[in-house]
């Protein structure tokens, strides 16, 4: 076996002395694959090529917190939580910049390690450096790494004489705690840590191959090393997760003392899922069968009774400025009271205070701002700045908006509509077949985790290919698509707690990281004057793979597609400091802790059931007679 070279990857210098954590090239054990298990050697237990990326973590910032005293008497001063790494695939990083809604792979560090070492300051922070292995990495590419410390490892729990520390911080599978929340502390792999926008490294893992003018990346045999990747930590986020609620009818809530109706959501009808066909409620299994399959696609293996909003999938744009008459709901900052002890229960920190009202008189909700990506301090809207700081599909027809081309920004909390995982050929075939014609309580919730994750591109099967679908919504300030731009252009930024999201209904099949070349933009047929705005909209944005099926009002049901393609969406939040929070969660329903409270989990469950909420897009509505598809050719 032969020591692999790899080019060295350079960070921006510290002065920290790293020399003495190198190490040689052949000092580390090579990475083997595709071998014998002989000669004293063990092959792994994957018999394919993988790659690593190793280098240093060098962390600057608050002192860790200390592990509180656990119930065996855990030792004090130890620090909590641990250092989360994250890997993404380079071209198409989480938004505004890319699409992924979650890594591509994830390593931990315990903090205990991480600060056995570390020296204080004179600013009262602190320094610890460690190095790191990134293992397992099957595929080739050119990656990035993103990093937080987590440094919360448990949360109080206290109501009616139970006091318990739930487990909490960072957990890989569990979607409402695998990402930052405020008081942790972000980095990566960055070019410049003192930049105030943060830049990633590419991270090139294998061989560089190019073909037809287009660069890709392929395992050697023996794997591929990256390395000397140094991964600074230092920025501690100051926001909260975006956690919101949606009301499905007319609600009225009490802000600052003052009672505020919040509009049910228009053009949705509300809908709620029915009992799954076959349940034995005794031992909460069901029989298997294609029934089950068609439940299990339409409604996601859900808890009955949960919330759906059902939407067209080609709602027309009738009047010119966008947003005057398409899809709206409100969102709420934070789940309710009676709902808040059972997400502390599940190792998620709400609010500080459940009895409080969330709504009155909050310091916290959602930060309102524009997204200024290249962080010049101007929202660029325009062809001369390559629209860097628009909207992938937010565009107006408007006449209002012609000095930026039709192009609208961004606004935080980002909001992201993910179609949702349908059943694969392994899933369809349990679903049908079952395990002695019956589903298991256990496996019924597996299926339901798998199905409630959003889709990400799956190839493995040519019959059935697999690519992330989105569509997106926005954040309407002053309650009209007018208040896009002043004062939002001028960088204004306010805390709400309250949102109107208005959703835009183009989608995107995100076959690739390029939005003008790799997403498929899905388009609904508009009236002739919306839809040559739109056409040559969106070919001013660079979009070159549209497609559109024209209305035929003979076939106007559900088996025409003319528009989003139907199936079930999560509702997907992001905020400035990169946190998200997304609908439905594991919130929805999830086993009690040891300990919790049976009157707020009976037998066992707790449920929060505004988090298992989502979208169903399904159906068509009758099209005007005159509406068309647009066309990308550009209007003279």
């Amino acid at each position: 076996m032969h020591c692999l070279r790899t080019p060295h990857l350079r960070a921006a210098s510290l002065t920290v002395a790293l020399a003495s954590l190198s190490l040689a090239h052949c000092d580390r054990p090579p990475v083997q694959r595709n071998c014998e298990n002989e000669g004293g050697i063990t092959c792994p237990y994957a018999n394919e090529p993988s790659g690593r990326i190793e280098g240093t973590v060098i962390y600057r910032g608050p002192p860790p917190l200390e592990r509180p005293a656990g119930p065996g008497g855990s030792p004090q001063g130890i620090a909590s939580g641990r250092v989360v790494l994250l890997l993404f695939d380079y071209n198409n990083p989480p938004p505004p910049s890319g699409s992924a809604t979650s890594a591509v792979s994830v390593q931990t560090i315990n903090a205990a390690q991480v600060f056995a070492n570390a020296v204080r300051n004179a600013d009262g922070t602190v320094t610890a450096t460690i190095p790191f292995q990134f293992p397992g990495i099957t595929r080739a590419g050119l990656y990035q790494l993103r990093a937080f410390y987590s440094r919360n490892d448990t949360l109080p729990f206290s109501r009616a004489g139970t006091d318990i520390a739930v487990p909490s911080g960072f957990h890989p599978l569990f979607s409402v705690r695998n990402l930052p929340v405020a008081g942790d502390v972000a980095g990566g792999a960055l070019e410049d840590p003192n930049s105030p926008v943060p830049r990633f490294v590419p991270i090139a893992l294998g061989d560089r191959v190019e073909e037809n003018g287009r660069t890709r990346f392929v395992m050697p045999v023996d794997g591929a090393v990256a390395d000397h990747v140094t991964v600074y930590i230092g920025r501690q986020l100051t926001t909260e997760r975006p956690i919101f609620r949606i009301p499905t009818t007319e609600t009225t809530v009490t802000r600052n003392g003052m009672p505020q109706t919040l509009a049910a959501p228009s053009r949705f009808t509300r809908s709620e899922v029915p009992a799954p066909p076959g349940l034995d409620t005794q031992s909460q299994t069901i029989a298997a069968g294609r029934e089950l399959m068609r439940y299990a696609s339409d409604w996601g293996l859900q808890t009955v009774g949960t919330e759906v909003l059902e939407m067209v999938q080609n709602p027309v744009i009738v009047e010119t400025p966008l947003g005057a008459n398409l899809p709206s709901f409100a969102a709420l900052f934070s789940v309710g009271e009676d709902e808040c002890f059972k997400a502390v229960l599940g190792g998620v920190q709400v609010r500080r205070d459940c009895t409080a009202d969330p709504l009155e008189g909050a310091t916290s909700g959602f930060v309102e701002l524009a997204a200024d990506t290249n962080d010049n301090g101007v929202i660029d809207l325009t062809p001369a700045t390559n629209f860097v700081d628009a909207h992938p599909s937010l565009i107006s027809s408007s006449p209002f908006f012609a000095g930026t081309m039709g192009r609208l920004p961004w606004i935080y909390p980002l909001v992201i509509i993910s179609k949702l995982h349908e059943p694969n050929a392994a899933e369809r075939r349990l679903l049908v077949d079952g395990i002695n014609g019956r589903l298991s309580a256990e496996a019924l919730a597996r299926l339901r985790t798998a199905l409630n994750r959003s889709e990400t591109v799956d190839l493995s099967d040519p019959s059935d290919p697999r690519y992330p679908v989105v569509f997106f919504g926005s954040v309407v300030p002053n309650g009209a698509s007018t208040g896009f731009l002043q004062p939002w252009a001028s960088g204004h930024r306010q805390i709400e707690s309250v949102l109107r999201i208005v959703v835009v209904p183009f989608g995107a099949e995100v076959r690739g990281p390029n939005r003008q070349t790799d997403w498929h933009i899905i388009v609904p047929p508009q009236l002739p004057a919306t839809a040559t705005s739109l056409g040559r909209a969106l070919a001013q944005a660079g979009f070159q793979n549209l497609r559109c099926s024209e209305f035929d009002p003979q076939y106007a049901d559900d088996s025409q597609t003319t528009g989003l393609p139907p199936g079930r969406y999560s509702v997907n939040f992001v905020g400035p400091g990169g946190q998200s929070w997304a609908v439905p969660n594991e919130l929805g329903e999830f086993p009690a802790p040891p300990g919790a409270p049976s009157d707020l989990c009976p037998r066992g469950i707790c449920r929060a059931a505004t988090q298992s909420f989502f979208i169903r897009v399904r159906g068509t509505e009758l099209p005007f007679a005159e509406a068309r598809c647009p066309t990308l050719a550009p209007a003279g």
